[in-house]
């Protein structure tokens, strides 16, 4: 039969990741909730603090997320695209707990493509979850029916 198309990468973008404390748990709920979805993740800590970036690394690799962190060491504001361009299909996912509301305005730019706003309400792990089970049109059959839903990683 034809070939297969390429699962996307999931590529969760922390800015400001501090400590790395969020990251765990994000990537600890993946990794339970949706293997899948874990195996094909990364994690891009967008961090400025040399300090802070370590404290990441420190923390990922005491819970086994070690493989998982891509460090861009970076201002939000100066973030490049050819800093974080990928190498395939991605689905790309921007956590700023405590940075999007200290940016200011003309310093945030639409790059085009697909978004979405999420209510906090809704969940960041909530979205996470959603974001591995559905995609529009790739890769295989979502598990548990889903209504015709399709899974992004296999």
């Amino acid at each position: 039969g034809p070939a297969r198309p390429a699962a996307p990468r999931l590529r969760v973008f922390e800015l400001g990741a501090g400590n790395g404390t969020n990251a765990v748990h994000m990537l600890d709920h993946i990794r339970r909730a949706a293997p899948a979805a874990y195996d094909a993740c990364e994690l891009w800590a967008v961090e400025v603090s040399e300090v802070l970036s370590a404290r990441q690394s420190a923390a990922l690799a005491a819970a086994g997320h070690g493989a998982k962190l891509r460090t861009v060491r970076s201002d939000a504001t100066r973030l490049q695209p050819d800093m974080v361009k990928p190498q395939g299909p991605t689905v790309d996912v921007v956590v700023a707990t405590e940075v999007l509301d200290n940016l200011p305005h003309d310093k945030a730019a639409w790059m085009g493509g697909p978004a979405e706003l999420v209510n906090a309400a809704e969940g960041l792990a909530a979205l996470l979850l959603r974001l591995a089970s559905e995609a529009a049109g790739a890769g295989g059959a979502a598990r548990g029916g889903g209504g015709g839903r399709r899974s992004l990683w296999p």
